[in-house]
């Protein structure tokens, strides 16, 4: 048999051991770097909801588009919680999953010493036991919290309820809930320290597992009707219309003229001015273009639609209606809310209430669908 000898052998290991050395020595020259850490004053939610994938199919590739974040889609601003009023309705609308926005909710109130008495995911809201807090001595209150999807993807809106009764009388009161608020005073004072504690960049909460099985229908979906693409809403009238004028009014998009009813807007488009700010652009809302007119009034507009098929699905022909007296050059678009069999949809048309081109309506319906809160 053939044997190294000893020392043969130590200087094979030692050549071998050099020459894999001599072909990598980039790691000589490395150096240490201190470890990477977040300010405080970055919002540290989790990338995976910065980002959302749509869970609604999508109608075709030219619908793609770069997302917003979830705060700048829902409100563009740098809050993460804001109070929302509408018709005397208050609510708190917060750029978190519904999961992330019920731990949240559920910290503030053990953080404040109340106690949770219930917790309904099925029907998605929160109830306190009776407390003394903030109110006059011999009086308790609580409260309920009931929780929507918002708009935008991985926004929560909190609705608030509370009941006040004498501290004697509470065994004797019904378990169901009163029908409407009892304290203004008391429920703006919590909402405005919720939106407070939830803006504070140093308030960082995780998703509870049994949170995250919270299943809220969207409050709006694009889908299609007869080929033509629609948002189908799931709100009341009144707070549609509100959010549409108030998206119609914003960033890039403007209002001609309404119908009384608010169920049809005349708008148009205008290219916005875009500044750097930060890792995203920022939208100038005193963007040139946002100061144009139209020179007719939408009633004279409806009153003058061609006698088109298409048309009349939407717009139904009245009395008063001049089909043979055509209007030249009316600009932008007819936004029409329209109820089918108890469904509200949303339809773009053009200026004489014809279909627009597919890829047209879809980009309309996604500009005005990122803006409505």
């Amino acid at each position: 048999m053939f044997f190294i000898k000893p020392p043969l052998l130590w200087l094979s290991v030692f050549i071998a051991v050099l020459f894999s050395c001599s072909r990598t020595p980039e790691y000589l020259e490395s150096k240490s770097i201190e470890p990477i850490t977040v300010p405080k004053t970055v919002d540290k939610q989790r990338l995976s909801e910065l980002y959302p994938v749509p869970e609604q199919t999508r109608l075709a590739p030219s619908e793609f588009s770069l997302p917003f974040p979830p705060m700048i889609g829902a409100q563009d601003s740098s809050n993460i919680a804001s109070v929302q009023v509408l018709n005397g309705v208050t609510w708190v609308l917060n750029a978190k999953s519904p999961a992330t926005t019920w731990s949240q909710v559920l910290g503030i109130l053990q953080s404040k010493g109340y106690s949770i008495a219930v917790q309904d995911l099925k029907n998605t809201f929160i109830e306190t036991g009776w407390s003394t807090q903030a109110v006059q001595p011999g009086f308790v209150i609580r409260y309920r919290f009931r929780f929507e999807r918002g708009f935008q993807p991985n926004t929560t809106e909190i609705y608030l309820f509370n009941e006040k009764a004498r501290a004697s009388e509470v065994g004797f009161l019904s378990k169901q809930w009163p029908d409407q608020l009892q304290d203004n005073v008391h429920r703006d004072l919590l909402v405005n320290d919720m939106v407070a504690v939830l803006n504070n960049p140093e308030n960082v909460t995780g998703d509870s597992f049994l949170a995250s099985t919270i299943e809220l229908p969207d409050k709006l979906t694009l889908t299609s009707l007869n080929k033509e693409p629609v948002l189908l809403a799931n709100v009341s009238q009144k707070r549609l219309k509100a959010s549409l004028e108030n998206a119609l009014s914003s960033n890039g998009l403007l209002i001609y003229d309404q119908s009384s009813d608010h169920s049809v807007f005349h708008f148009d488009t205008y290219k916005a001015e875009t500044k750097k700010s930060g890792w995203f652009n920022a939208v100038s809302l005193s963007s040139k273009g946002s100061n144009k007119t139209s020179k007719y009034p939408l009633e004279m507009i409806l009153n003058h639609l061609p006698n088109d098929p298409k048309v009349n699905e939407l717009f139904p022909n009245a009395p008063n209606r001049e089909s043979d007296k055509s209007l030249s050059d009316i600009p932008g678009y007819l936004l029409v809310q329209l109820s089918i069999k108890d469904q509200l949809y949303i339809f773009i048309r053009d200026g004489y209430g014809k279909p627009l081109k597919l890829d047209k309506s879809q980009e309309l319906l996604d500009l005005i669908k990122l803006r409505l809160i």
